[in-house]
């Protein structure tokens, strides 16, 4: 079961984005929500993308990419091979942070640097 978008967002610290280590840590977090079976709680999960990785996110979510663009297609390629077969990512409910849209790759959730 996937949850709509709106109650996500992804987060990296500022430091950590202007850093030089390999990795960083990203956090995806969703919010407690209500239905007609009762209240799915709030959840958040840490992961770890390189930094390279990470810069290609924002950079995507700042500007959607054209689908025959090869940098937006190798960026979602990473995506797909890496992040996105993470468990813990499908335990949140979210269906994928990149999706093609017709012509256009792009970040589904707001990326926010605190």
């Amino acid at each position: 079961m996937f949850f709509a978008d709106e109650l996500f967002s992804f987060s990296v610290n500022l430091a950590d984005l202007h850093g030089v280590q390999n990795k960083i840590p990203a956090t995806i977090s969703r919010r407690a929500f209500d239905t007609g079976f009762g209240v799915v709680l709030d959840k958040t999960e840490v992961f770890k993308p390189t930094l390279d990785f990470a810069h290609k996110l924002k950079s995507l979510s700042e500007h959607p990419f054209s689908a025959d663009n090869d940098d937006g297609v190798k960026i979602a390629d990473t995506y797909k091979k890496g992040l996105h077969q993470d468990s813990r990512l499908k335990a949140l409910g979210l269906k994928s942070l990149i999706r093609q849209d017709g012509a256009t790759i792009r970040f589904v959730l707001p990326y926010v640097c605190q």
